[in-house]
């Protein structure tokens, strides 16, 4: 009997260890993801985002826009990785701010953000880093050395998607985001688990019924 009760638990231990191996495992890398560049009005996307892109250990969406300044355009980075993002923002001129302070300038959107390892769903979006380029010479610090902090006016998100509001452009930037989920055991792993209880179960009541 007592050997019986250990190998049942034995399967309970197995199917908990596989179902957070399967959440340690859980990630974008390999994943399709859908992006867009949105231009609100005065400002007017070059060149879109070429979308998908499958991510790996250097995945980015590339866009342009203007806003009809001579000779200045605007060049968005998004680099998505395992976990999170980056936004990268440079002007071809080393000076140079767009502001709306009525609204936005532009969006960006990313759909399609599904686990791959083990499904899951966005509980939050969290902006870690925020940092600005100083002039002609590309090195980043933080931005609170420059007056001036994030230009974040909207950010949101669903189950497999962040939208991006921006409403402050300077002329070089660089965010870094963190996709916070909550992952759902595979279901192979709950039915092995549901197969282990009902097992202790059914041997516990057989060893009353006995008694």
């Amino acid at each position: 009997m007592k050997s019986r009760i250990r190998l049942c638990a034995a399967w309970v231990v197995t199917a908990l260890a596989a179902g957070w191996g399967g959440i340690a495992q859980a990630g974008l890398i390999d994943d399709s993801v859908e992006g867009e560049l949105v231009a609100f009005p005065g400002i007017f996307v070059v060149t879109p985002f070429s979308s998908p892109v499958v991510v790996a250990a250097s995945s980015e969406f590339n866009g342009e826009f203007d806003d009809n300044a001579p000779d200045q355009e605007w060049e968005i980075d998004v680099d998505i990785g395992d976990s999170g993002f980056t936004v990268g923002v440079t002007s071809n001129l080393d000076i140079g701010n767009l502001h709306n302070p009525s609204g936005g300038i532009i969006g960006i959107n990313l759909t399609d953000l599904n686990w791959v390892g083990t499904p899951g769903v966005i509980t939050d979006v969290v902006n870690t880093g925020y940092q600005c380029a100083l002039g002609s010479t590309g090195d980043f610090l933080p931005c609170n050395s420059f007056g001036g902090g994030p230009s974040i006016l909207e950010l949101s998100f669903g189950a497999d998607s962040v939208s991006l509001v921006f409403n402050t452009i300077r002329h070089s930037e660089l965010y870094t985001f963190s996709i916070e989920a909550e992952h759902i055991p595979a279901p192979a792993t709950l039915t092995l688990m549901s197969l282990a209880l009902v097992g202790i179960g059914y041997k516990t009541r057989k060893r009353i019924t006995a008694v």
